[in-house]
C-alpha cells in the first residue's frame, strides 16, 4: 500500500483542468457516439431478442437488461450469460434485491466491440426471435 497514492497526483490535476477548459468538443463527440451505441443496442434487442427488455438510461452508459421473462433464477441467469451467451454483464442481483432478474451492460466501448457482443453467431437460439 506504500506505493498507492491516496488522491490525484499533479498529472491528474493538470489533465482534469485541461478537460474542463478544452474538452467541450471531445465531450460532444463522445456523447454523440454513446447515443449511437445506445440506439444500436436498443434496436438490436427490440428486433432480435425481444425477451430481454432494455431499460433506457437516464444519463449514463450503463444499461439495465430486464431478463425476467427468461424464467431463470439469479445463478442460472449468470451462468447462462457467461457460458452460453458468452457475454460478461454485471449481475443485477449484486446491486440488491431489486436487481434480481436483471443484467447490467456497459455500452461505453468501441462500436466494433459492442457489435461483437451483440453478434448473433455467438448467441443461443433460446433468445432469438425466429425469422
Amino acid at each position: 500500500m506504500a506505493a498507492v497514492v491516496p488522491g490525484p497526483n499533479v498529472f491528474g490535476l493538470v489533465a482534469m483542468e485541461a478537460a474542463f477548459r478544452e474538452g467541450d468538443d471531445w465531450l460532444g463527440q463522445m456523447l454523440d457516439y454513446l447515443d449511437g451505441n445506445l440506439k444500436i443496442t436498443m434496436d438490436y434487442f427490440a428486433k432480435r431478442i425481444p425477451k430481454i427488455k432494455v431499460i433506457k438510461p437516464q444519463g449514463t452508459y450503463l444499461l439495465w437488461l430486464d431478463c425476467r421473462s427468461l424464467g431463470m433464477d439469479n445463478q442460472a441467469l449468470s451462468t447462462f450469460m457467461r457460458a452460453q451467451a458468452r457475454v460478461g454483464f454485471d449481475d443485477g442481483f449484486l446491486f440488491g434485491a431489486a436487481g434480481s432478474g436483471f443484467e447490467r451492460m456497459n455500452i461505453a466501448c468501441p462500436r466494433s466491440i459492442l457489435l461483437e457482443a451483440l453478434s448473433a453467431s455467438k448467441k443461443p437460439s433460446i433468445l432469438y426471435r425466429q425469422a
